[in-house]
């Protein structure tokens, strides 16, 4: 009989180890059915808070356990997802009587990806696994500490104490930690946004948005805006610019956000729920009773009718969970539509009313449903409906706002190198930058606006570009998109090292060159800071491309084409990108037709030698 070996695969994953204290010598006085009484629900609920906050339990020991964050699939916030299960572990371990120890790394580990844990097979190894248990024996008692790497990628969501050191069973030096004490917020609360440099190269889309606005307050009229980019390309900072018009502007205008969810419980219509709470003044301390009041005082100060508010309230109670009924089924999901659509409509009669929806790639299909039918519905009120999404959105609902006169959706493309040169500018605090090092920047940034952050603050840290690695908070966002790719896309972009290893140094130079050149972190951060088709540095496509609905009759034909990288770096895309969404106006009725349709042969790669090439990506016209 053959067998196979299992893939194995070189990860950056985020490892927990959990113990609790004194157990060991409770259970010696204990009979073997009353210790097992006490480690099974207790198991249970370690591993349900492990994986609903996207993790997978590897084993347990007794009263330990490990659970690794990023394996066998990454995810773009694997270390704050840990520390938020660990700091969840502690707190419901406390409530219950009980004592534990964490310790949590960050790094590289060999991954198996066709173990099983269930079956005591083991997943993950490397030092970092070691270290991770070194870290929980050191910890103090109901502690949780993380080393440096695992700080730094979580400082922002993450309060922590005074860094320290601590001596480890065989580790030559010292490890500085730091212990967790709690997070700053809940998920999905922190919708705010820190400009930390000027605005460049994002005038037209500015003017896009200024534009909407404006079309909402002074037509009264609902109107649907998305802003589609793959991760780091702009479109928070686009947002916060329009916070800042709006704030700038002389009419009072309401501003309310919420943002779609990952990962855990309740998230299926979290952001509505975010926006109503904001509406009412609710805070996540106050009781049952007295958000309900809340609820009730905002939905009478908007809507007079009595039975109206009544019905709107009921609804709004289940949106925010302080109602017994929250599933959407049936006839029940039309009637919650409809009275959430009166609430909102009735918000957008007192003033202009601005919502935003970030992260709608994550949203459920019923929150998608309704902001897709809201605009539809809601007429003669001021009411700009803003959403920001990656390109999975388009994957999922490729006919997105397609067919309404009040759609648009604004595709954001990579920075020009110039723009990108200011960017760093203003980061770095000098105008001038040796031409090495800028090259270096721009290289490695790839005209997106959040690498070229990230890399900028690394250069002020290590004073050089020679060695400049790729920043721990960039690492999750191509591991995440990689395995978001499909298996043979994904395995033309890397060559696990192990496989090199194994090959040894004495094979033929002519084996070398044929082998697949491996997919470095220089290319993977020049492949997925990217947000449009690969070109020279001398000829750069426009910065973004506007397919909107806002037409009028006399605008024969208004078509626009999503960028193909676009749909290339996510999952289900082709080697030939996205497809296009072609948006037509009829010359008569003026009413919009939208239809998705792929490339035609001419333009897809030929050759399967040269489809996952970075130039096969080019489209190729055919000679004349």
């Amino acid at each position: 009989m053959s067998t196979t070996e299992p893939r194995r695969e070189r990860k950056v994953v985020t490892v927990l180890f959990c113990d609790l204290v004194g157990f060991t010598s409770q259970a010696e006085s204990l009979d073997p059915e009353d210790v097992e009484a006490i480690l099974r629900p207790y198991h249970a609920r370690v591993r349900a808070e492990l994986e609903r906050h996207g993790g997978t339990v590897e084993k347990f020991i007794g009263d330990a356990v490990m659970a690794l964050f990023g394996a066998p699939v990454a995810h773009e916030d694997d270390p704050e997802r840990a520390v938020r299960a660990a700091l969840a572990i502690r707190d419901f371990a406390v409530a219950d009587g009980l004592e534990l120890r964490v310790g949590i790394t960050t790094g590289e580990v060999l991954v198996s990806l066709g173990a099983r844990p269930a079956e005591g097979e083991g997943m993950a190894s490397g030092d970092v696994v070691n270290t991770a248990a070194r870290l929980q024996s050191g910890a103090p008692v109901n502690g949780v500490l993380v080393d440096d790497t695992t700080y730094r990628v979580t400082r922002a969501a993450v309060e922590f104490d005074e860094p320290q050191t601590i001596e480890a069973k065989g580790k030559p030096e010292p490890i500085r930690v730091r212990r967790a004490l709690e997070v700053r917020s809940r998920p999905g609360m922190d919708v705010a946004h820190e400009a930390r440099a000027e605005l460049v190269g994002r005038e037209r889309e500015v003017d896009v948005l200024r534009d909407a606005l404006g079309r909402v307050r002074q037509s009264r009229t609902s109107q649907l805006l998305t802003l589609v980019g793959v991760p780091g390309i702009g479109k928070s900072r686009l947002v916060y610019e329009l916070s800042q018009i709006v704030e700038a502007g002389p009419e009072l205008i309401t501003w309310r956000q919420g943002r779609c969810l990952a990962y855990g419980d309740g998230i299926t219509l979290w952001a509505l729920g975010e926006i109503v709470k904001a509406q009412a003044g609710i805070h996540e301390q106050d009781p049952p009773a007295e958000a309900s009041g809340k609820v009730r005082a905002t939905v009478e100060e908007a809507i007079a009718d009595e039975a109206d508010a009544r019905w709107v309230e009921s609804h709004l109670l289940s949106l925010v969970g302080l109602a017994s009924e929250s599933e959407l089924g049936g006839n029940r999901r039309s009637e919650a539509f409809s009275a959430w659509r009166r609430f909102f409509e009735a918000m957008a009669d007192q003033r202009p009313l601005v919502l935003v929806v970030e992260d709608l790639h994550w949203a459920d299909e019923s929150l998608l449903d309704f902001v897709d039918e809201l605009v539809d519905w809601v007429t003669d009120v001021p009411l700009l409906v803003v959403g920001t999404a990656r390109p999975e959105l388009l994957e999922r609902r490729p006919g997105w706002g397609g067919g309404k006169l009040n759609a648009t959706t604004l595709a954001l493309a990579s920075l020009s190198d110039d723009d990108t040169a200011l960017l760093l500018a203003g980061l770095l605090g000098t105008p001038v930058l040796v031409a090495e090092s800028q090259a270096a920047l721009l290289e490695r940034a790839g005209g997106n606006p959040l690498y070229a952050e990230q890399f900028a603050e690394l250069f002020l840290e290590q004073g050089s570009v020679e060695a400049l690695s790729l920043p721990e908070t960039l690492q999750g966002i191509i591991s995440a998109r990689l395995d978001g790719l499909p298996s043979k896309e994904k395995d033309s972009c890397e060559t696990p090292r192990s496989s090199e290893k194994s090959s040894g140094p004495g094979r033929s130079a002519a084996s070398r060159s044929k082998r697949p050149r491996p997919c470095t972190r220089s290319r993977g951060r020049r492949l997925y800071a990217s947000s449009a088709e690969p070109r020279s540095r001398e000829k750069r496509s426009p910065r973004s491309r506007t397919h909107s609905s806002a037409t009028s009759p006399t605008d024969r034909s208004r078509v626009a084409t999503v960028p193909r990288s676009i749909g290339r770096l996510h999952s289900g895309s082709s080697r030939w990108g996205a497809r296009r969404i072609t948006r037509r106006c009829s010359p008569t009725t003026g009413v919009q037709r939208s239809r998705s349709r792929k490339p035609p042969a001419w333009r897809r790669p030929t050759s399967p030698s040269t489809s996952g090439s970075r130039h096969a990506q080019r489209a190729i016209a055919p000679s004349r």
